[in-house]
């Protein structure tokens, strides 16, 4: 095996579509079919944030997005299929007690509010959690995480390297910081790895290998057979048994290698995350990571009648999906990316032409 050059940049959209894809289908294995002994749902959501990590230093830190079209980009992102998504489940999930018999409600008040303003990662911590909006905890670190990264690309916006080394030693303030709340002061793993000021660490790795390959060409040295290792030996060490800095440190060190390494990847293993079906899983995969939660929580009683019960609601999850990309966040994405901040407008007392943003150059 030799080392391939980068490849461009629409194959690298596919096979990162194809990274998205294998992530949301670990943490539907996770859910729906779980296998005794491994955290394959979490798993999942490591590669989710380690994906975010490569991507967002990419955006902020090479290609310096501009602040304002960085979040509009983020937003449209988001929020809307979000904001549906707790519209349609909320009352639901609400008087899940009367309509399923549940023994408790999948989602109170609290939930509710924490999901729209992303803070169940907190909120979980004082309140007894719903477990319909649980999975916006990763959604909460995902955000804050994008915060952070934009004052710190802001900061240091003069000097990648410094910008390089801020990253990497917030990144160890944050696994100590795990260590510390699970190991010697004993909060439950799930929840101390829950908390953004913890699982950050995640995001920050990976973009802080992102930032060290480029900032020294280690991509000369990045052999193939590393990557093709990388993801397995970190499937085998994510075990329920495993403590919090092997899982959220040494996996993710793993995965954070493996997913800045695909570049330079064998050209076969590029081709396998490109497969189209995986890539087109990617595609929804918000959505879906969405939309699988309530049929996650409805899954327990049906679960005891047959595996055929639970693939039904796999299906329905996938259909929902569907629904929300091609009805929700395909038209949002393109409708709030699409507003032109600049264009003009005249103001109605004055009759004068006024600008939003800057003034476009003129020719």
């Amino acid at each position: 095996m030799t080392t391939s050059s980068i490849p461009p940049a629409s194959e690298r959209l596919l096979f990162l579509d194809g990274w998205r894809g294998l992530a949301i289908l670990a943490v539907l294995v996770g859910h729906f079919f779980p296998v005794q002994g491994m955290d394959i749902g979490s798993f999942g959501v490591e590669l989710f944030f380690v994906l975010s990590g490569r991507l967002m230093a990419e955006i902020l830190f090479v290609r310096k997005l501009d602040a304002v079209e960085f979040i509009r980009r983020r937003f449209s992102r988001i929020y809307p299929a979000l904001l549906v998504f707790v519209a349609c489940v909320s009352i639901p999930a609400m008087l899940s007690v009367e309509l399923m018999d549940t023994r408790t409600p999948l989602a109170q008040v609290h939930d509710i509010i924490a999901a729209l303003t992303f803070t169940m990662n907190y909120v979980e911590l004082f309140f007894a959690q719903g477990l319909v909006f649980g999975h916006t905890w990763s959604l909460a670190v995902e955000e804050h995480s994008y915060l952070v990264l934009l004052v710190l690309a802001w900061f240091t916006r003069r000097n990648a390297r410094i910008a390089m080394y801020c990253m990497v030693g917030a990144a160890i303030l944050c696994v100590a910081n795990g260590v510390i709340s699970s190991l010697y002061f004993g909060q439950r793993e799930e929840m101390a790895y829950w908390r953004t000021d913890v699982r950050i660490a995640s995001i920050l790795i990976s973009a802080s290998i992102y930032l060290v390959i480029r900032e020294f060409d280690l991509q000369r040295f990045m052999h193939p057979a590393v990557t093709l290792l990388a993801l397995p030996i970190a499937l085998i060490l994510f075990t329920d048994d495993a403590p919090g800095f092997v899982k959220f440190g040494v996996v993710t060190l793993l995965l954070s290698w493996c997913v800045n390494a695909l570049d330079v990847a064998p050209q076969r293993f590029r081709d396998a995350l490109s497969f189209r079906p995986l890539v087109s899983v990617g595609l929804i995969s918000y959505s879906l990571y969405l939309w699988q939660q309530p049929f996650y929580a409805a899954a327990g009683p049906f679960r005891e009648k047959g595996v055929i019960y639970v693939v039904v609601l796999v299906i329905a999850a996938f259909c929902c999906a569907i629904g929300s990309y091609l009805l929700i966040e395909g038209p949002a994405r393109r409708f709030i990316n699409g507003i032109d901040f600049r264009r003009r407008f005249r103001h109605p007392s004055a009759g004068t032409v006024e600008w939003f943003g800057p003034e476009p150059a003129r020719h």
